[in-house]
């Protein structure tokens, strides 16, 4: 009968092959440090990587189109005003905040045409927008851009008759007015 043996079981030829396993790998870092140290003080370097994309570069091209578009001094319409002229068939309301947001609350009647996915949805609204005889846009507040962009957008796409509600949901909310939720 065969005893097992700790000292025969530790001087197998795969336990070599590990320690020279390990020799290499030490052999190729140290070969690989050298390699990137070289190519660091060397006058033209080898690009060793790119960076990745920064998140502002991808919204770049609406941001682009927008800061190019010709600013254009949008009528305003306060807030009474607003609510008299939303319940003119010919009026369209278009919320330039997220859908998420939208789905949270809305002026009632409002159509959710988000600034960042304008070129997406304006294809399915153009009809709609355009068949309108007044569109007002609004945001957030006065210091959301995202209603004026909007708007800016929508006349550059040959739709005349825009105004923007400055204030807002957030002055609409605070002036007591009823949301609407989805």
């Amino acid at each position: 009968m065969r005893v097992f043996c700790y000292n025969r079981f530790m001087n197998l030829p795969w336990r070599l092959a590990f320690r020279r396993v390990g020799e290499m790998a030490l052999i190729v870092a140290i070969g690989g440090a050298f390699g990137l140290a070289a190519n660091r003080i060397a006058k033209k370097p080898l690009p060793l990587w790119t960076p990745l994309p920064d998140r502002q570069e991808q919204r770049e091209p609406l941001a682009q189109v927008v800061k190019d578009l010709p600013r254009s001094s949008l009528p305003t319409v306060d807030c009474d005003t607003l609510r008299q002229l939303r319940d003119d068939p010919s009026t369209l309301v278009l919320d330039a905040r997220l859908d998420a947001a939208y789905r949270q609350g809305h002026i009632p009647g409002a159509v959710s045409l988000p600034v960042v996915e304008f070129f997406v949805k304006f294809a399915d609204l153009r009809a709609r927008i355009a068949a309108a005889g007044l569109v007002i846009v609004y945001c957030i507040d006065p210091a959301c851009p995202d209603g004026r962009s909007l708007g800016d957008l929508l006349q550059a796409q040959g739709i005349r008759k825009v105004m923007l509600f400055d204030g807002g949901i957030e002055e609409w909310r605070r002036r007591g007015y009823e949301l609407a939720v989805e």
